[in-house]
């Protein structure tokens, strides 16, 4: 099922956006990818490294360093990132956060975060919304160009600090 998700993610984000592929490298903003179905949850979410630590070049000082740590530890668990109502019971499946920045290969002054998440939900009927608690940590982060697939019902909607919830209905 996680492949034929990020399949359908992919093929809707194309669609909504058919002369970008990939958006530029733009500072304070991030493209997420949500598909939703049958209680399991799929996500990526993109975005400059610059935008959640105010730098992406390799840590030159021990703050930056702690400041790396520390985004490596909140990324451990999804629900820092977009949450699901508690009463959808929903269980983490999978974090895995990729950055030349974690891996000390940055190249070029520029890296991104690639997050992948997901979780299996035991009541569907409970997924109403999906906050963005993302923005309260990440002062940085201005802007998320949102895909969403809901049991194959494309959207897609742009959200804010000011605007941090998803709704799924």
């Amino acid at each position: 099922m996680g492949a034929l998700l990020a399949l359908v993610v992919s093929a809707a984000w194309a669609q909504s956006k058919p002369h970008a592929h990939h958006k530029a490298h733009a500072h304070g903003q991030g493209e997420l990818e949500l598909a939703i179905e049958k209680g399991r949850i799929q996500g990526t979410l993109q975005v400059p490294m610059e935008s959640l630590l105010g730098f992406e070049h390799a840590p030159k000082t021990d703050a930056q360093r702690g400041q790396v740590a520390a985004l490596r530890k909140l990324l451990e668990n999804p629900n820092n990132i977009v949450a699901p109502p508690a009463n959808a019971a929903c269980q983490v499946i999978e974090s895995v956060a990729e950055s030349a920045l974690f891996s000390g290969t940055v190249k070029g002054g520029h890296s991104e975060l690639a997050y992948t998440f997901g979780w299996d939900c035991a009541k569907p009927d409970q997924l109403t919304s999906l906050g963005l608690p993302v923005f309260a940590s990440y002062k940085r982060l201005k802007q998320l160009e949102v895909s969403l697939v809901v049991n194959s019902q494309q959207s897609a909607v742009r959200r804010n600090p000011k605007s941090a919830t998803i709704s799924l209905r």
